[in-house]
């Protein structure tokens, strides 16, 4: 049933509902003033997925992931048919606008915003401008893209980007600069509360998705170096992913003290991600570009390791400058340079004057960059002014 007030309503679109790594749309959407929000998508995401308690919604294509679900996926993503139910819901809310999550899901909100004859406004994140397009060739869903591209560009109101990196390789691969807006994850800093707890001034804690481009990796590699001259030296590593094992075995060949945590989808008292990240001395993400070509945008952990006063060591790639400021709160090394990020985790776990020093500016430098009220207001203020425009299909 449609909500019967004068708030606008927005469809947010993202292909599966809504996966644990994509925490940064919850937050956004959760967080709007002057509009209502639903969810719609293709189907529910594998394993852990987000609560998406919000205005209506979520409105799938399919509820499931049986056989008859996938044919159904399948035809819609390749023709476009099957989608009347769907198309019939989303009109049932009489949405002002639709707003896509990567531009790989932006073509399939494209039709939908046809279909009801609303703009379409799409966020580029990372892997969907840094990706090789012989790579996004090899799936159904990256030819699909490839081939609706040009058309997204031309029909699309507006792209926000992750940051001014993704918004350089967007313009750099042909997306239109006039269309091109940089707008930063926000977070809601209430949430956030540096506890008097009693760090640990060994302790390094990654918190990625096993996947190359998060460079855990290096980490280990560079660990193993920094306890030449720190061998109380700890790791932890939150996360899980196909080079789990991998990795894994990387730490105990090294014999680095390496303590894999999993995901932490439900975690005990004590033992949150926010916990690790206050008890923790130093964050370490050391993510690389990948082989395909992928990269990260500005992911949204270093911000909150800021927000809880732990400083971070990374590389200086993609947009990871944009969020840990070398010398203010934090230190980057040359991208897969292992000895120079070794030699930057030994003078976080050493120098007690320069941890401070990061420690006390972390935290107001996020604040000052992405609270997540400015950044809505910015959001918001772009759905007006395109819902605004004359618009037709």
């Amino acid at each position: 049933m449609s909500l019967l007030t004068d708030t606008p309503n927005v469809i947010v679109y993202h292909n599966d509902l809504l996966p644990l790594s994509t925490t940064f749309i919850r937050t956004q959407v959760g967080a709007l003033a002057s509009f209502h929000a639903g969810f719609a998508g293709l189907l529910p995401s594998h394993g852990p997925s987000l609560d998406l308690n919000l205005s209506f919604g979520p409105i799938l294509l399919t509820k499931d992931h049986g056989l008859r679900s996938r044919v159904v996926r399948w035809i819609y993503k390749r023709t476009g048919y099957l989608g009347g139910r769907f198309y019939e819901s989303l009109s049932a809310h009489n949405p002002a606008l639709i707003h896509a999550h990567f531009a790989l899901d932006g073509v399939f909100a494209l039709r939908i915003a046809n279909e009801l004859n609303i703009p379409l406004i799409t966020t580029l994140h990372g892997f969907d401008v840094t990706v090789r397009d012989d790579v996004f060739a090899k799936s159904i869903e990256g030819r699909i893209y490839l081939h609706n591209r040009e058309r997204l560009w031309q029909e699309c109101s507006k792209f926000f980007c992750s940051c001014d990196y993704i918004k350089q390789r967007a313009e750099a691969l042909g997306f239109p600069r006039e269309k091109l807006e940089t707008l930063y994850s926000g977070h809601d800093f209430a949430k956030f509360s540096i506890a008097p707890s009693v760090r640990n001034k060994n302790l390094i804690l990654f918190v990625g998705r096993l996947i190359e481009k998060k460079g855990c990796s290096y980490l280990i590699r560079a660990a193993a170096l920094a306890m030449k001259e720190c061998p109380d030296l700890e790791l932890a590593i939150i996360g899980e992913g196909p080079l789990s094992e991998e990795l894994k075995t990387l730490a105990k060949e090294l014999k680095v003290n390496c303590r894999f945590l999993g995901n932490l989808a439900q975690p005990t008292p004590g033992n949150t991600v926010f916990d690790w990240m206050s008890k923790a001395r130093v964050f370490c993400m050391p993510s690389v570009t990948a082989e395909n070509g992928d990269t990260e945008g500005q992911p949204a952990v270093f911000v909150e390791a800021h927000a809880l006063g732990l400083p971070a060591v990374s590389f200086q790639t993609a947009g990871i400058g944009e969020v840990v400021l070398h010398g203010e709160t934090g230190l980057l090394a040359p991208e897969k340079n292992t000895v120079e990020l070794a030699a930057a985790l030994v003078r976080l776990l050493r120098d007690d004057k320069l941890w401070n020093k990061f420690s006390d500016r972390a935290p107001e430098w996020v604040r000052e960059r992405f609270d997540i009220r400015k950044l809505n207001n910015q959001l918001e203020k772009a759905y007006s002014e395109v819902i605004q425009r004359p618009h037709s299909a």
